[in-house]
């Protein structure tokens, strides 16, 4: 780890780097410079075949969550979407509408109690 910075070899001092990725290595010190941000995060379960007590799919296999989240994230972006590679257009599409309908039809979902989790009805 010849290449990092001596504040870069403080601020990693008590995490174990030996042969971790660079791209990680890079990502965690990146981490280091940022300050914790409270977030709203909206989760999608696709394609879920069978529900339980928690995670009751609607006619498509979707569910629905939101919870208070704190992230290393920088900027001043109000709004960021993550969707894991290999989602299918249709998907993505289809989970981002629902989420908005959930918005329009909930507003307070955007205003989550700490440690509040959410659950949209999806078929109402």
């Amino acid at each position: 780890m010849e290449w990092l910075s001596p504040k870069e070899k403080y601020l990693t001092q008590s995490i174990n780097l030996n042969g971790m990725p660079k791209a990680k290595v890079n990502k965690l010190l990146d981490y280091c410079e940022k300050d914790p941000r409270k977030f709203i995060q909206y989760d999608a379960f696709v394609n879920v075949e069978h529900g339980d007590d928690v995670v009751k799919p609607d006619k498509n296999g979707d569910s629905l969550f939101n919870s208070n989240t704190i992230e290393l994230m920088t900027g001043n972006i109000g709004v960021r979407v993550l969707i894991v590679p290999g989602t299918t257009r249709e998907i993505t599409l289809r989970v981002l509408r629902k989420i908005a309908d959930w918005i329009e039809r909930e507003p307070e979902t955007l205003e989550l109690k700490d440690d509040a989790v959410g659950k949209a009805d999806l078929n109402a």
